[in-house]
């Protein structure tokens, strides 16, 4: 039994120490350290590092049978269908997403969380540290005629540091769930405000401030902490809800009527950006090769429209049936915590697009959180109790 243990720990150190350098090469990617003769060339050093690792691990639990045969058949399924999108929409992260989340699937999924914040911690104050130290330009973007002067704070583009901190927001309120302090709710408004004021970045900020006056209500309000009828509605409904809306009104989005107009205005143009991205490239069954940064702006920010227009619409359906498990998941452990960030992340997915990125969302490791509650239910703990006795 103990060499099982042994085992078993070395292949979480394996996956958990390639989801780490994933995670800082991520970071450090979005910023100037990619071009920096010094640095530039471990990149695709630490990458292939990463990738060779959660390779090895599936490897390695597929020789020790670690996979069903049920399993083995959907993780290739899967697999062929983001092959075929990478080939045609010439993005194969997707692809290297879901090595990442097979490779994860008997890792502890809350283990995975507070790793991926803690490393995601450092690698932002590292990145801002290097900003004010001068060894990464803190770039100046000013919009508006001068009206709005934001700061990249080392980042390529202003949001960097907002959007990262958001999803940081989340694992620390999963992961600390009720025993969360006050301290530690200061320290998350403080810095959020820090970043929304000098980089200006709103749907993060807000996303984030949410965040935190969840955690405080299921803290200090125990009745709403108690799942309830609603919450699975919430939790089985607002994947398709938001994400299926989202396209349709971007898709049918019309600037001559009113209230689109101003659905529009409030979330910066991303209706707009969205429909010019549709009326330009169309939906194709596995998305086609898009180069954002080409001519004038149009850069389609929602992760819902990128998804349809960059990697396909059977892609979109492959994600959206993944999100709607994980909300069945949620329901069925009565998950009231991973309920809330799971809310969070998939609404911010309407106006950013980070929501299918691992460098930003851990919670896509969500094969885990699938795989180890059906091994910890209460019967088979108690059953291991009884074999153990």
């Amino acid at each position: 039994m103990t060499g099982i243990y042994v085992k078993k720990e070395y292949k979480k150190w394996m996956f958990l120490f390639a989801y780490g350098i994933y995670l800082i090469s991520a970071v450090l990617y979005d910023t100037d350290y990619k071009v920096m003769d010094l640095t530039k060339n471990l990149f695709p050093i630490v990458r292939f590092l990463a990738y060779g690792l959660v390779c090895a691990k599936i490897i390695l639990d597929f020789l020790e049978k670690e996979y069903s045969l049920k399993e083995l058949g959907l993780i290739i399924a899967v697999g062929i269908l983001l092959l075929i999108s990478a080939v045609v929409s010439k993005n194969k992260n997707p692809l290297i997403f879901w090595v990442f989340i097979v490779s994860a699937h008997d890792v502890d999924f809350q283990e995975i969380i507070k790793w991926s914040l803690w490393v995601h911690i450092a690698a932002l104050i590292f990145v801002i540290g290097s900003c004010y130290a001068g060894i990464l330009e803190n770039q100046i973007f000013v919009q508006a005629g001068g009206a709005r002067v934001r700061e990249g704070l080392g980042f390529d583009y202003t949001t960097g540091s907002a959007h990262y901190f958001f999803y940081m927001i989340l694992c620390w309120v999963y992961w600390r769930k009720e025993k969360i302090t006050w301290k530690e709710l200061a320290v998350m408004t403080a810095v959020s405000a820090y970043l929304f004021v000098k980089t200006d970045t709103k749907n993060a900020f807000g996303m984030g401030m949410l965040a935190i006056i969840g955690a405080i209500i299921l803290k200090y309000v125990p009745y709403l902490r108690d799942y309830k009828k609603i919450y699975s509605f919430i939790a089985v409904g607002i994947a398709p809800l938001v994400s299926i809306g989202m396209v349709l009104l971007s898709i049918r989005y019309d600037e001559s009527v009113e209230w689109m107009k101003w659905c529009n205005k409030l979330i910066n143009g991303r209706l707009a950006l969205g429909r010019m991205g549709y009326v330009n490239y169309g939906a194709h069954p596995f998305g086609q090769y898009i180069s954002w940064n080409e001519g004038a702006y149009h850069y389609v920010d929602s992760s819902y429209m990128q998804i349809i227009l960059s990697l396909g619409l059977v892609i979109f359906a492959l994600i959206l049936i993944g999100l709607l498990t994980v909300g069945i998941f949620i329901t069925i452990r009565k998950d009231t915590y991973f309920l809330l960030v799971y809310a969070l992340f998939i609404i911010h997915g309407s106006f950013d697009p980070q929501l299918i990125w691992i460098g930003h969302n851990s919670f896509l490791m969500f094969y885990s959180y699938i795989k180890n509650g059906k091994r910890n239910t209460p019967e088979k703990m108690i059953a291991k109790s009884c074999v153990i006795d």
